[in-house]
């Protein structure tokens, strides 16, 4: 009796040690689950503050193309205007046709999308619109780059830039150099400098359009984190003016 008695407590306090162990492996089990719980929030709300950030600077890339695109429709205006008269004046056009040739770099500015996605750290990010919202965000990003990339090389590069630098104008020129004031045009050659100056404002607008809508979504893309992140949704100003 006393054997069983002994046996009984001993059974007893190893029942007691192993439950004791059970519970402090799910109590640190727990408290493993919450600590990864809220270091997962922080990262995530560092994350939408960082990309918050790289949305504010790509607003201001697109207000800058959109200042130049306006500015070289603008001089594209300009020069048209004198080629309506009877003889252009080479002194006046000179000048905005090679402004003409410049062009912008857009630049995506997308280092903290590229951050969660090469981590796996995407996956911090539970709200389905809000992930659905940015892989869309930033593949229109990836499709401005590219339209305004193969304008710049192909459109004003290959096609405006070498009219422009093979005298497509057919301006005269002093044994110094400068341009000759007498300037005659015949109608072919007035239609194709027209064509081609209507062609280089044609491509401003066509960007100029396309940026527009991508401004838009930018907009709208802070606001949503802003809302995510508690944030009071701010009045998000443009450069951009309709005309």
């Amino acid at each position: 009796m006393l054997s069983e008695n002994k046996l009984s407590k001993y059974l007893i306090y190893a029942i007691g040690e192993i439950l004791l162990v059970v519970i402090g492996i799910l109590i640190a089990v727990q408290i493993g689950n919450w600590n990864r719980s809220v270091q997962d929030k922080e990262l995530l709300r560092i994350s939408l503050e960082n990309l918050r950030e790289d949305l504010e600077i790509q607003k201001e890339i697109i207000d800058g193309q959109l200042a130049l695109e306006s500015e070289m429709i603008a001089k594209a205006d300009s020069v048209l205007m004198f080629m309506q008269e009877p003889i252009p004046s080479p002194p006046d056009i000179s000048p905005l046709l090679f402004e003409l040739t410049t062009r912008r770099t857009f630049i995506a500015n997308r280092a903290t999308f590229n951050n969660l996605e090469s981590t796996g750290n995407m996956v911090l990010i539970k709200d389905k619109e809000l992930k659905n919202e940015l892989i869309r965000y930033y593949q229109e990003l990836d499709y401005l780059t590219a339209v305004i990339t193969n304008n710049n090389l192909f459109l004003i590069d290959n096609i405006y830039g070498v009219f422009v630098s093979n005298n497509g104008m057919k301006f005269g020129q002093n044994p110094d150099g400068s341009i000759r004031q007498d300037y005659s045009i015949n109608p072919e050659l007035r239609f194709t400098i027209n064509n081609q100056l209507r062609a280089r404002k044609e491509f401003s607008e066509a960007i100029e359009s396309i940026t527009e809508l991508q401004l838009e979504s930018t907009v709208e893309m802070i606001n949503l984190i802003n809302e995510k992140l508690g944030d009071r949704p701010q009045r998000v100003t443009t450069l951009s003016t309709k005309r």
